[in-house]
């Protein structure tokens, strides 16, 4: 009798691992990849540990544009005249008029905000605005990864076509370094 209750139990056991290794393969096959050549890739990975990857990819590209960001606006809020003299010249810098300066602070108070933001959502360094701030979770601001490197990568973009237009193309380094990096954490897990 013993023997019959041992090989039922074990019987039952092989059973429930077959069962979640059936639905295991399910969830498998029900993941669809992004491209045609990674799907294979795709179909070994659950659509958790893909959202993972996108993820790793994209808190750093963010979290660098934030820190960039802010390291570049007191140059535009307090020495925009130097770097208007080394694209114009003195005595352009020196015919800017109180409006004129008052564009360039505005905006280097824009550019500070969206790398105070990108800090934030990305809750770099880690945890400095986490414990910080009453009721904060960084996992819940993971889903504005993805939309504000998109908003990244299209303001960089929009902005490096402007310094082309104005003949100024030099000073788009740092924007097709920033919105490049983000374009690239956005499409890298779909590549690899």
């Amino acid at each position: 009798m013993s023997r019959i209750v041992i090989s039922y139990f074990i019987s039952k056991k092989k059973d429930t691992h077959r069962t979640i290794r059936r639905e295991r393969e399910r969830e498998r096959q029900r993941v669809i990849a992004p491209g045609p050549l990674p799907q294979i890739a795709y179909l070994l990975l659950s659509s958790t540990e893909i959202f993972s990857i996108i993820m790793s990819y994209l808190r750093p590209a963010i979290a660098i544009n934030g820190i960039m960001m802010l390291l570049w606006s007191p140059f535009l809020f307090f020495r925009h005249l130097h770097i208007i003299s080394k694209i114009e010249g003195r005595t352009a810098a020196a015919r800017k008029t109180k409006f004129d300066v008052m564009i360039w602070r505005i905006t280097g108070l824009w550019v500070a905000f969206v790398g105070v933001t990108c800090l934030f959502v990305t809750d770099v360094p880690t945890g400095f605005w986490s414990s910080r701030v009453r009721d904060f979770s960084p996992e819940a601001l993971h889903v504005t990864w993805s939309p504000i490197a998109f908003l990244i990568v299209i303001t960089h973009t929009i902005e490096t076509w402007c310094e082309y237009d104005a003949g100024c193309l030099s000073g788009a380094k740092g924007n097709m370094m920033l919105g490049g990096l983000s374009l690239v954490a956005l499409l890298l897990p779909y590549v690899t």
